[in-house]
């Protein structure tokens, strides 16, 4: 049951991460992110299984992308020319005019 759970959550996240471009570094910290809380509640090798967790998204998430995950994963180190970056910026302009500020 458990590991049912973990790969509609593992499958959910690899969806929507390819859905929105991010990162294989990214994804695999996602995965992270989503599958620590279940593998807290689950008792005695918790911490275990925690500290072998970014290991094991990782893998997951390389096996998702294949070698989308180092490529991507360089794009993103490339900031030499990039002077500001924000996520889901929108700018609206209309006759000339700023219609919307920040």
């Amino acid at each position: 049951e458990v590991r049912a759970h973990c790969q509609v959550v593992v499958a959910s996240v690899i969806f929507e991460g390819k859905k929105k471009r991010v990162s294989g570094p990214k994804m695999a910290q996602l995965i992270c992110d989503q599958l620590a809380p279940v593998f807290i509640a689950e008792g005695d090798d918790a911490a275990a299984l925690e500290a072998e967790l970014p290991a094991i998204a990782e893998q997951i998430a390389r096996a998702a992308l294949g070698e989308k995950f180092d490529a991507a994963a360089r794009d993103m180190d490339s900031d030499d020319e990039v002077l500001l970056y924000v996520e889901s910026l929108l700018l609206m302009y209309g006759a000339g005019h700023l219609l919307l500020k920040d």
